[in-house]
């Protein structure tokens, strides 16, 4: 009996494809019948070809083995590594080399992603707290930044290009009271002398912030303690003012309803009054007497509806300019700047108030005031070209403002609110007749 040897089944079947067809009758027959077409090619002469034995496929198998199956450029680079590490290398093929790398590649893809995903850069808002090395002014201990998220209050800076260096919140902390409103207003470094006559003329808590360029270790920013120092002294009520500074590159051009913003996220009540002139407009000094301080406005104080203190004759859009209104601090409504270039505040508070107007149909409050002291004006009058591309930016604005008002109003109609509906068309039909034209 012929010893045993063990032989791919694969190896049978790649021999048995070269094993050739000489005796087979019906091809024989088919070549030499009588009638077949005459051959064209004269048949090559190719010895033939020996049968494979089991001995020769011992050999086949012999020689598969011996043969090397790593790359020889891979297993000399790492010659060096002990010899069980170096028989594991000689053992991976071409193949598996390249599985080995598309894995690690989408690996280190992976968590490249998630870090870029997830990794907030701190320095790109630093809330930096004020440092103890200048004992002339007081630190607070607490502030609302603590309860707030930094993402929150991240969010409204986004407007802001350069990108802030630095906030320094709750500066001077006023006393919380929950049952009052906060004054929202900002200012720059060199107007700090306006601020004792302002809180004069509004006996309530104030939410100030400071923008100014100076750098950290400067000696402006120096003066620039030496001056907010100054002014607390001569403050009646510093318990009633929560001022913060924010420090910007001299590169950032005046982003007003953006310092409003931060002002406001800030304001250590939830009612807030915001106030976007700079403080050279005074407001009159019974306004705050007469809506906020009697008990008979508490019930206006916490509703969520907005009010706006404007002229007597400008009941309706447009309101004064440089209007204050009132709304809560998390009302979801934030004003931002809307075009290019920045003109004045007048027109960047406008079309926040067309904002306001629009998102709640009209259904806000009008209060007429009188014996508002305006100081100096607050810009330069823009020229003609950018007067004109400001209006085409603010009509684009409007009509496409009032075609989404429309549109969602159609959306959520339903047959129990026909009546009110109905009327809120009216209103979005009658407010937007001369903006719809321009879509």
């Amino acid at each position: 009996m012929e010893p045993s040897h063990s032989v791919p089944n694969n190896l049978y079947a790649s021999v048995r494809t070269v094993i050739p067809l000489q005796n087979s009758a019906s091809v024989q027959s088919h070549l030499s019948a009588p009638g077949s077409q005459q051959r064209i090619r004269h048949p090559s002469h190719v010895p033939p070809v020996k049968k494979a034995t089991l001995d020769d496929l011992a050999d086949i198998e012999a020689n598969f083995a011996q043969s090397p199956t790593s790359l020889p450029l891979v297993t000399s680079l790492f010659a060096w590594l002990p010899a069980e590490l170096h028989a594991l290398l000689r053992r991976l093929t071409l193949r598996r080399w390249l599985r080995w790398i598309l894995g690690a590649y989408c690996l280190l893809s992976v968590v490249f992603l998630l870090s870029r995903t997830l990794h907030f850069r701190p320095s790109r808002y630093q809330f930096l707290w004020w440092s103890s090395a200048h004992p002339g002014i007081r630190t607070q201990s607490s502030s609302l930044l603590q309860t707030l998220s930094v993402a929150h209050v991240a969010t409204k800076l986004t407007s802001l290009y350069p990108e802030p260096k630095a906030l320094i919140p709750n500066v001077f902390k006023a006393d919380t009271e929950l049952d009052t409103v906060t004054a929202c207003a900002w200012m720059s470094d060199t107007e700090l002398e306006t601020l004792p006559g302002w809180m004069s003329k509004w006996p309530g808590l104030v939410s100030l912030l400071v923008v100014t360029t100076a750098e950290t270790d400067s000696p402006e920013f120096t003066k620039l303690y030496e001056k907010i120092s100054g002014i607390r002294t001569h403050l009646s009520r510093v318990d009633w003012l929560s001022l913060h500074v924010l420090q910007v590159s001299p590169q950032t051009p005046n982003n007003p309803n953006a310092f409003l913003n931060l002002a406001r996220v800030l304001s250590p009540t939830p009612r807030v009054v915001l106030f976007p002139g700079n403080l050279s407009v005074i407001p009159p000094k019974a306004l705050y007497r007469s809506y906020f301080s009697d008990v008979s406005s508490s019930a206006k104080n916490t509703s969520h509806r907005p009010m706006i203190f404007t002229s007597r004759g400008q009941t309706t859009y447009p309101f004064a300019a440089l209007a204050p209104v009132v709304l809560n601090r998390d009302d979801p409504l934030w004003c931002t700047e809307r075009f290019f270039p920045f003109v004045s505040r007048e027109s960047d508070w406008a079309e926040c108030m067309w904002q306001i107007w629009l998102e709640h149909l009209g259904d806000i409050d009008i209060k007429q005031t009188t014996d508002w002291v305006k100081g100096s004006p607050v810009a330069l009058e823009p020229t003609s070209m950018v007067n004109k591309v400001r209006r085409r930016l603010s009509a684009k604005y409007r009509s496409e403002t009032c075609m989404l008002a429309t549109r969602q109003l159609a959306a959520l109609k339903t047959p129990e609110r026909r009546g009110a509906d109905a009327k809120k068309s009216r209103w979005l039909k009658r407010n937007c007749r001369e903006w719809m034209t321009l879509a």
